[in-house]
């Protein structure tokens, strides 16, 4: 089987007309290559193979085609209209960040097939490429039979956006890379949860590590109870994979892991009255102070609950030890040490280290209540101080934890916010110690969350101080991204869209 490379055309583009060899009827991804003298063939092989390039496929000799070469004939959607193809070059000219454009490009997909339009072809390849990994199903539909067809071929990155079920399967059947392998996963889980259980019964002691942990990792918000089975049974694997598996399993309410951690609460956490607090000052009389005291800890130190086997430690593992039981434990646990839930909260927000630990429980168990009643100690301080250093924060993607934990539960909160929690959050950004990394860290949360208030906020700002500049940059994409999601919300003429997701999910953040 003959093949076209790039070395052949130039050959042929260097020769004179007289001496140039025909090349020929060949066919590149489906499309037959020819024309009414040498010259055409020669420019519609070139256009060819350019396409061929960008889908990763190769000419071959004309012949029988494989039907999943074949791009589609007829295309029953119709173009998206002037007005809402500029919206979509807008979304890919780069306007906004990453981090929010992603989730305005997926809520245009999945306007743009609910009202019976697509992509058009040339904006195919730039929508495919600014894509999430792998793309909601609900978005795919506005790609067209052509933008399917093109994701399909191939081995790029675009067939890891559009990735089917059965194509899901088979890549965990004969997994190649951590990206194909998180694509397939998600998609399993999200659209044939049977099957993903199916293949992980099948293959899960054939894979390798690196491979288990990539896939229990991907999962996660994704799994439930019915998961419970192999990914407790990774809790005893290698550190990578019983991390990811613990994580998990936190989320999972009535999981074993959350019911033993609640069942050790008590053990780390006793109520004082009284107490002085690390906040500083003294705890008044009647209200409850959390106190981490010595417990017993599992034999291999790890962020995970090894089963029952427990055995005393050394005392500096004794906080990582309660703090691991603080992050998993079911909240109406803290109920029944405290005695009741306001005892719960108030004891919570008393000490910081224990308030963050509750919070990220609470946004693992998707509790909207307690959410609502931690939210107000968290808009309180902005980081654990210690007395024997700088405050306790570990700085990931510009967010500190003390900002992560608060962005997890904002993210909970239904949507529009009331006007008085916008003030607060405006508050607290304006009180950190670092503002302009707050505010980028809470961009997409503040893109989605508040109500028309905050648009009012945010043309009333006038930033000054070291970094004016960067707040008032990123108080520009805010307000660029809040326009785009309104247009985008109204583009097919209804007034009455549902907000609209602007944060990309954990899987989506490795690609």
């Amino acid at each position: 089987m003959a093949e076209w490379r790039w070395e052949d055309l130039v050959a042929h583009a260097t020769l004179g007309t007289g001496r140039r060899p025909d090349v020929g009827v060949h066919t590149v991804a489906g499309h037959p290559v020819d024309g009414p003298t040498p010259e055409a063939r020669l420019l519609s092989a070139a256009a060819a193979m350019a396409a061929g390039v960008r889908a990763s496929v190769t000419a071959t000799q004309a012949g029988p085609v494989d039907d999943r070469w074949i791009a589609p004939a007829h295309e029953p959607l119709a173009v998206a209209p002037d007005h809402a193809v500029q919206l979509l070059d807008a979304l890919l000219s780069g306007l906004v960040a990453s981090s929010v454009s992603r989730g305005l490009l997926v809520a245009w997909l999945e306007q743009a097939a609910t009202a019976g339009w697509r992509v058009p072809d040339d904006r195919i390849g730039a929508v495919l490429d600014a894509s999430p990994v792998p793309l909601p199903a609900e978005a795919v539909a506005a790609l067209g039979l052509r933008g399917r067809w093109l994701a399909r071929i191939g081995r790029s990155a675009w067939s890891h956006r559009l990735v089917d079920v059965a194509t899901a399967v088979e890549v965990l059947g004969r997994p190649r890379s951590r990206v194909a392998v998180r694509a397939a996963v998600v998609r399993l889980w999200a659209d044939a949860p049977d099957r993903g259980r199916a293949a992980v019964a099948q293959r899960w002691e054939g894979w390798d590590s690196r491979t288990r942990s990539t896939m229990v990792d991907a999962v996660h918000g994704l799994a439930g109870l019915e998961d419970e089975g192999w990914l407790e049974g990774a809790l005893d694997d290698v550190e990578a994979v019983a991390t990811a598996a613990a994580r998990n399993l936190r989320g999972v309410p009535g999981s074993a892991l959350v019911s033993r951690m609640g069942a050790r609460l008590g053990g780390v956490v006793t109520v004082e009255a009284g107490r002085r607090g690390l906040l500083g000052g003294r705890v008044p009389v009647g209200r409850a102070a959390p106190v981490v005291r010595a417990p017993e800890s599992p034999v291999r130190p790890g962020p995970v609950d090894l089963r029952d086997a427990m055995t005393p430690v050394a005392e500096r593992a004794v906080g990582w030890w309660a703090q691991e039981v603080r992050r998993a434990a079911p909240l109406q646990a803290w109920v029944e040490v405290c005695g009741s839930r306001e005892a719960a909260i108030a004891a919570q927000t008393q000490t910081p280290a224990v308030l963050l630990d509750v919070a990220v429980a609470a946004t693992a168990q998707q509790e909207v209540g307690w959410a609502t009643d931690l939210l107000p100690g968290l808009l309180a301080g902005h980081a654990v101080p210690r007395e024997d250093g700088p405050a306790w924060t570990v700085d990931i993607w510009a967010q500190d934890r003390w900002t992560a934990a608060l962005v997890g539960l904002l993210d909970l909160l239904p949507t529009p916010w009331p006007a008085a929690l916008t003030a607060d959050v405006i508050a607290w950004i304006g009180g950190h110690p670092r503002p302009a990394d707050a505010l980028r860290a809470l961009t997409p949360t503040l893109v989605r969350g508040p109500g028309v208030e905050l648009d009012d906020r945010l043309a009333d700002a006038r930033p000054s101080g070291a970094t004016a500049a960067q707040i008032a940059t990123q108080i520009r994409t805010i307000q660029t991204a809040r326009s785009l999601a309104r247009a985008i919300r109204q583009m097919d003429g209804q007034q009455d869209q549902p907000a609209l997701p602007t944060r990309t999910q954990p899987h989506e953040e490795a690609t």
